[in-house]
């Protein structure tokens, strides 16, 4: 019975309350046709902001355009193989450069097969959704005993393209990372850290960000906004995202306990780790660096913490409430809304994720409150909301 369906549209939605949407279906004779086609090796997709070229003989992104802005070069996002050893922790590595290989495209049979398809044999690159929302393009991938799914999702308004990685890995002794090679010259590599941005190495040394992480120069900037990877290089204007590393299953070693040439016994089975199937979810956006460092954080918060979707059918009694909180600028966040630690009243964390002074109106309308907040670079400001006398007050992180 084909009754689960995926819905995909476009929509704004309401701060601080219940956004409902209302789905209906409609019956037709059959599935409509896929406008997006192959030519001359490429899927050209192009809207009024963005024109993307997906290689269909390597799967990867060839081109990225913004607004008439080239971005990325060819091959982004290739899948590259890189040598790694046993050591779970890698004492004493600061970098993973070593590249072996790359993934590439499966044969059609082949591909066809391991996707699951009876009958007839597709091509391993293929448009697999064609709305008027957006189009997604899917590549099949293939790298000794390990497989790979990429999908592009590419909007049909807006320039953030959503690419998603599911991996099924079977190397021992070896990292995967997503190759991004930018057309950033002369550029720094930054990225997000816990209430602040940090400027990381441009020597391919294995450096740690949150949410985000961004090339950029003094004219433009490319965004990469990770789900839960963590790790990331860059050199020469070309990012490179960590996925996964497989070394021995708590294989450690040091100069003075292990004495022998392998670490693992080499007469048995042994674990490793990070086998199996992974799934990664990434958001590319870029444009002048202005507005990208001002996006960025907000657009890596939702991202990261997507609304949740109810099948809720209020009564629609009763009286219904305003929207609790709004922030008049693009920029400063609310991280926290909670209950204060001792005591009734609550807490509103603000923070500048910017690199300059800001100010921003915040509006409670609920409690009838209207305040005017100036920040300083990198500023997180707690507030104590009294909602019995309605007035709010700066405490410090302590809540004193």
């Amino acid at each position: 019975m084909d009754w689960r369906k995926k819905s995909v549209f476009k929509a704004r939605l309401k701060p601080s309350q219940i956004n409902r949407f209302d789905v209906k279906m409609e019956v037709i004779k059959k599935k409509p046709k896929v406008k997006l086609v192959e030519k001359e090796g490429y899927f050209t997709f192009k809207t009024k902001q963005i024109n993307v070229l997906i290689n269909s003989k390597t799967g990867t992104m060839d081109q990225y355009m913004v607004n008439g802005v080239d971005y990325l070069k060819e091959n982004s996002f290739l899948p590259i193989v890189i040598v790694d050893d046993e050591n779970s922790w890698a004492h004493k590595e600061k970098s993973f450069k070593n590249v072996k290989g790359q993934f590439a495209l499966m044969e059609k049979q082949e591909g066809s097969q391991f996707a699951g398809i009876r009958g007839e044999y597709i091509e391993s690159v293929r448009v697999i959704e064609d709305g008027k929302v957006r189009t997604v393009i899917e590549a099949i991938m293939k790298y000794n005993t390990s497989y790979l799914i990429q999908r592009y999702y590419l909007p049909k308004k807006g320039t953030e393209v959503k690419i998603t990685t599911r991996v099924f890995w079977d190397e021992k002794m070896t990292l995967l990372k997503l190759a991004i090679p930018t057309t950033i010259e002369n550029g720094k590599y930054i990225g997000q850290t816990s209430y602040g941005v940090e400027n990381l190495l441009t020597n391919r040394d294995e450096m740690v960000s949150h949410k985000w992480n961004m090339a950029h120069n003094s004219q433009k900037a490319v965004s990469i906004i990770n789900t839960g990877t963590y790790g990331s290089d860059y050199k020469d204007g070309e990012m490179r995202i960590t996925l996964l590393r497989s070394p021995g299953y708590a294989a450690g070693k040091s100069d003075f306990s292990v004495r022998r040439k392998h670490i693992l016994p080499q007469d048995r089975f042994s674990r490793f780790i990070d086998q199996g199937e992974r799934e990664y979810e990434f958001y590319l956006n870029a444009g002048d660096v202005t507005s990208r460092r001002t996006s960025i954080d907000r657009e890596s918060l939702s991202n990261n913490e997507k609304p949740l979707v109810l099948s809720f059918f209020p009564t629609g009694v009763g009286i219904k409430s305003n929207c609790f909180a709004t922030l008049s600028d693009d920029a400063v966040q609310i991280t926290t809304l909670k209950k204060q630690e001792i005591g009734e009243n609550y807490i509103i964390r603000l923070f500048n994720p910017l690199d300059k002074s800001v100010k921003t109106t915040l509006t409670l309308q609920t409690v009838g409150i209207i305040s005017e907040l100036e920040f300083e670079q990198f500023e997180i400001k707690s507030l104590l909301l009294n909602g019995f006398d309605k007035t709010i007050k700066i405490v410090d992180l302590m809540e004193r």
